[in-house]
């Protein structure tokens, strides 16, 4: 019988040679848990600067 080990991240560790990029987006995994994540380009907002945002897990 085997085991599954699930990790959690609080703050994804982006593996960034192997970053893609769609438009705004960019895509990746996180060394540490090994989710599919995501960023985009945040420009929405006009009282803030342009920014990427927070790595989060790809739905």
């Amino acid at each position: 019988m085997t085991t599954l080990t699930i990790t959690k991240c609080y703050e994804h560790n982006p593996m960034k040679s192997a970053i893609s990029e769609v438009s705004d987006t960019q895509y990746t995994f996180c060394q540490d848990c090994e989710e599919n994540i995501e960023r985009w380009y945040d420009d929405t907002d006009p009282e803030r600067l342009p920014m990427w945002t927070d790595w989060k897990v790809s739905k």
